[in-house]
């Protein structure tokens, strides 16, 4: 899992909304650069993340074809998120150097300028070209945006209700978020709110994450705990079953009384490691076989009680 911090968040927020107070020059064009990336680097580990949950429940066998048809959930998150950082460079790329075109053109006029003019040099130049790359691309980015809430968030909320259900991990994400909601809220903040959503969205896939390591560790403590009951039980079974053929096969070969006595009590002693009722089990056994009398079995009966 990709685990990043709030500071990265701040850092990535702070290189993208710094240059606006700022003119133009080399480090206002870095800082603008740097801003891009992480931001694009943030939906790239939130995509990685979405998928690593849906892979984890597709092994766990909470996937079945009507869980797939009735969740509408998407396998691959990662590629919008490539397709969207495509999209995005292009936009800002082609952006940048339609604007650049222009002022290029303008600063030869002097005094009044002429939108005539001005339009006929730029359509020499790769302004219609770029300006139709940018259009393009500014819409693709959109359409690709509200994809990416829709499958890294929405899906988020149906795989941990999915989970919920199952009794796997706790409900973090109740409801669904309107995506609508989140595309205008975004374009209204200059892209603001889609930093706060995508923190929201990575805290959410943390402490989801962190729980599910908890639930993991307890899961296996207690299969831990069970496979031991299972093997002190059968131990004391297969004890059981020792004790019962050798005390048959000595008891039966011995002869003299005072040898005899000699296997009794070594029988009561190897009995006090045997639970109560067991160890009557098998004095009964050993009564039923001949091999105690019943004065015998009656003295172990009164010395186990």
């Amino acid at each position: 899992m990709i685990r990043i911090g709030l500071i990265l968040f701040f850092a990535g927020a702070i290189c993208t909304y710094l240059p606006l107070f700022f003119g133009e020059g080399f480090s206002v064009l870095v800082f603008s650069v740097i801003g891009m990336l992480i931001s694009l680097y943030i939906w790239y580990a939130l995509a990685w993340n979405r998928d690593l949950h849906y892979k984890k429940l597709e092994k766990k066998g909470l996937f079945k074809n009507e869980s797939k048809l009735k969740y509408k959930l998407k396998k691959n998150s990662v590629k919008y998120a490539i397709l969207y950082s495509i999209s995005y460079i292009t936009m800002n790329v082609t952006g940048l150097y339609s604007m650049q075109i222009i002022i290029d053109n303008i600063e030869p006029f002097e005094g009044e300028i002429n939108p005539e003019e001005i339009m006929n040099l730029l359509s020499n130049s790769y302004y219609p070209l770029l300006s139709l790359i940018f259009v393009a691309a500014s819409v693709i980015s959109f359409i690709l945006f509200y994809k990416l809430i829709e499958v890294i968030y929405n899906d988020e909320a149906k795989m941990q209700a999915l989970e919920s259900k199952n009794g796997q991990v706790p409900l973090l994400i109740k409801n669904k978020i309107s995506v609508w909601f989140v595309v205008i809220f975004t374009l209204l903040t200059y892209g603001l709110f889609s930093w706060y959503i995508r923190y929201r969205i990575m805290a959410v896939q943390l402490i989801h994450a962190k729980l599910e390591e908890q639930f993991s560790a307890m899961k296996k403590r207690s299969m831990e705990k069970a496979k031991e009951f299972e093997e002190k039980k059968k131990r004391r079974e297969n004890l059981t079953d020792e004790l019962e053929n050798k005390y048959t096969k000595l008891l039966n070969e011995v002869e003299d009384n005072k040898k005899r006595k000699e296997i009794i009590a070594s029988l009561f002693r190897d009995l006090g490691g045997v639970q109560s009722k067991k160890a009557r089990e098998i004095i009964k056994q050993l009564l039923e076989k001949n091999v105690l009398s019943e004065n015998e079995y009656r003295k172990l009966n009164r010395l186990l009680a």
